[in-house]
Order: C-alpha cells, then sequence, then structure tokens
C-alpha cells in the first residue's frame, strides 16, 4: 500500500516574514521542527513558496498519524522557545493554517537525496465523486513515480480555507522532473478524466529548506 498508511493527518501552516528575516526564520524553524517531532509530529517539511497565489510565504507541514499527536504539538508551541523566537523576534506571522485526513492514494517514498521542491495543488470536486476522483490518482501515481516525483500525498481539508478541498502534494529533485511529470500527465488519460471533473482553486510550488523524516 506504500507510506500513506504511516499517516493519517496534515497540518500545513502558511505565515509571513520579513525578507530580512528569513534565513533565520528558516534556521529556526528547523529546530521548531525538531520540537514537533519530538512531541509527536511524523514527517515535518518546510520552505519559502516561490510561485501561486502566496509568493514569499514561509510553508510549514507537519503530518501525523493521530489527531491526538497534533494536540500535542498545540499545547507545546505557548511555552516552545523556538516558536516564540519566530513570532516575536523574527516577526513571523501565521496568515493560515489547513487541518487535512490523508487519502488512500499508494506511493512509495525516496527522502534520498532530501527533495528539493513541493508541488501543491488545491481542488474541489465538481461532477465526480470521491471514490472516482481517488481511483483516476492511483491510476495516475505512476506517472509521477516514473517521472521523478519523490513523494505524493492526497489529503482533504476539514479544518481551515478552502474547506472540502482535496490537497495534491507531490515533491520532486528539481524543476526538470516537475516538467516531465506534467508533460506525462498530458497524454495519461486516467488524469485527464480526472482533471475534466475537479476545479482548480490553486498551485503553487515551494523551496523546501528542510525535511524532518
Amino acid at each position: 500500500m506504500g507510506e500513506n498508511n504511516m499517516f493519517n493527518y496534515v497540518a500545513l501552516t502558511a505565515a509571513t516574514c520579513p525578507f530580512s528575516n528569513r534565513q533565520a526564520a528558516l534556521e529556526t524553524m528547523h529546530a521548531f521542527a525538531q520540537d514537533c517531532r519530538e512531541h509527536g509530529a511524523g514527517r515535518v517539511l518546510f520552505g519559502n513558496v516561490i510561485s501561486g497565489r502566496y509568493p514569499d510565504h514561509l510553508l510549514f507541514i507537519q503530518q501525523f498519524e493521530r489527531l491526538e499527536n497534533f494536540q500535542n504539538v498545540v499545547e507545546m508551541i505557548p511555552s516552545n522557545k523556538n516558536y516564540g523566537k519566530m513570532a516575536n523576534e523574527l516577526g513571523v506571522a501565521v496568515t493560515g493554517r489547513n487541518i487535512m485526513q490523508v487519502k488512500d492514494v499508494p506511493f512509495d517514498p525516496v527522502l534520498e537525496p532530501k527533495p528539493e521542491y513541493l508541488a501543491l495543488t488545491f481542488a474541489h470536486l465538481k461532477n465526480q465523486d470521491e471514490q472516482t476522483f481517488l481511483g483516476h490518482m492511483r491510476d495516475s501515481a505512476t506517472v509521477f513515480k516514473s517521472n521523478g516525483a519523490q513523494t505524493l500525498r492526497m489529503a482533504r481539508i476539514f479544518s481551515g480555507d478552502p474547506v472540502g478541498a482535496y490537497v495534491l502534494g507531490v515533491t520532486y529533485p528539481n524543476m526538470e522532473a516537475i516538467d516531465k511529470t506534467y508533460l506525462g500527465l498530458a497524454g495519461h488519460a486516467p488524469f485527464q478524466t480526472m482533471a475534466q471533473g475537479i476545479d482548480v482553486q490553486m498551485r503553487s510550488i515551494t523551496k523546501i529548506a528542510g525535511l524532518l523524516a
């Protein structure tokens, strides 16, 4: 079944940060990611958004086996020195947070070498049900894999904006792999059928600064 059995929930947090403090914020975010791991987060990824609706935002993504693990992280934040440094000294300001439930789209991850880019797509279904939608995504996973994608996760937002949207997150080693994947998907019938039945809300690319697994 691939890695999707490992994690059932994803928390995605977006934030602004003054440009002059961005490098220091990313370094502090690495320490904060370690704190989150110690309190129940599984894989943690963070970086800087370089394209999409919110360029130059910072992105912090945690994956959890259970919501109780997410609660443990939330409860440690008020007293966490690294979070306090980001908020009070470096000007990091949270602009949004989504909590998502992972859907079953198996994909075996490749984490070495570390992925360099994360592509996110937010979409609502418009004329297909979830079972059909996920079936097309499962049929398309091999296209992502064969063109260089390193990890793939499908989830649905149940808290945050846009609520009810599906989020596809795929990591890549370089921009060339992103380009090859989109070219491959253009000729893949199941993906094109799926694409006709969704309303894309946003696409973005994030330059990954850190990945703790």
